[in-house]
């Protein structure tokens, strides 16, 4: 298992989630009634996918062994370092309905980006 792969792509996934995060808060700030509208949390979660893709896609095409292994890590890193920071910043714990949805999210994720990588021919094809 390749530590520093899982701690570069982690920083990555966190990173940019981030930056992709800025302008819903931005928008919820402006509006606080938008949190119960299921827009918001339907392009929360589009970019989520489109940013998760991308930071899978990427690593999918770093030549290393247990290439899923490694991409779970991330993805599991990746959720519990936000959530801790969610909890450390806003006291607010992640629902159980919004884990069921994050790890359904990462695993087609996963598998898409997989898949789309195989597709190209550049699986595993860089270090």
């Amino acid at each position: 298992m390749n530590l520093k792969i899982i701690a570069i792509y982690t920083c990555f996934s966190i990173v940019l989630g981030i930056i992709a995060g800025i302008p819903f808060g931005f928008w919820m700030a402006h509006d606080e009634e938008i949190i119960d509208s299921p827009i918001y949390y339907s392009l929360n979660y589009m970019t989520g996918f489109m940013v998760s893709f991308f930071v899978y896609y990427f690593l999918f095409k770093v030549r290393m062994e247990r290439p899923i292994l490694h991409t779970v890590i991330v993805g599991v890193l990746s959720y519990v370092l936000a959530a801790l920071a969610l909890y450390v910043v806003a006291g607010v714990f992640s629902p159980d309905l919004f884990l069921f949805v994050d790890s359904l999210l990462m695993v087609f994720t996963i598998g898409l980006a997989r898949h789309t990588c195989e597709a190209r021919g550049e699986f595993g094809v860089r270090i």
